[in-house]
């Protein structure tokens, strides 16, 4: 039987220690759940009748939504869908940084709750394991999968994966367009950069460039 790619223990894990950081979003999680999909579509069909949709496409369009954000743009508010990240040992020894440039990903504005397109270099040392490069993506996913703020995203990302991969040599840096910005007619070339190092990527100037060369 193949192993989930989930894994909903290191989940509840990871969100006990964001709290513990008070690095949690503001979100009541108790009640972000496919149990209360009836009650989120019904909210969904009240609000589409308010804005005056015709009544005989309201009840469809309202389930689409739901499913849309419980099981896709808002998968992040569920800690059964963190990501199985298991660890390999460090056989080589490999002291050196780890390195994943140029992730894409899309988030949406806690304030708007419209998109925000970025993309982000993330890098580790490895101390006694290693995880394929893959995971740092899907961390990243996983948190920008809910309402964010770019500030909380970077530090959510770079905390978790120090508390997950057992090093304080984590380092993060994102570049996104908020489309909040757009949508007030204020010009959206602007790019809004957030970043966050510790461990030897805070104290060791060419580390950080590592991260910073491309952005």
């Amino acid at each position: 039987m193949s192993q989930s790619k989930h894994d909903a223990e290191l989940g509840q894990r990871v969100h006990q220690f964001l709290l513990e950081q008070n690095l949690e979003s503001n979100i009541n999680f108790d009640i972000v759940n496919i149990d209360n999909a009836d009650k989120i579509s019904t909210a969904w069909t009240s609000l589409l009748l308010s804005l005056g949709f015709p009544s005989s496409a309201v009840d469809s369009q309202a389930n689409r939504l739901t499913d849309f954000y419980l099981n896709d743009r808002f998968s992040g508010l569920n800690y059964d869908n963190f990501p199985r990240i298991t660890p390999l040992p460090n056989s080589q020894n490999y002291k050196e940084p780890l390195i994943a440039r140029n992730i894409e990903f899309i988030s949406t504005c806690e304030h708007h709750l419209v998109p925000i397109n970025g993309i982000a270099n993330i890098a580790y040392c490895p101390q006694g394991s290693i995880v394929g490069l893959n995971k740092l993506n899907l961390v990243l996913d996983f948190f920008a999968k809910r309402p964010q703020l770019q500030e909380t995203l970077t530090r959510q990302v770079l905390h978790v994966l120090k508390f997950v991969l057992k090093t304080d040599d984590v380092a993060i840096v994102i570049k996104a367009k908020h489309n909040c910005m757009s949508l007030e007619c204020v010009d959206n070339s602007t790019e809004h950069l957030t970043f966050e190092f510790s461990g030897i990527f805070a104290t060791d100037v060419s580390y950080k460039n590592l991260l910073l060369s491309n952005f």
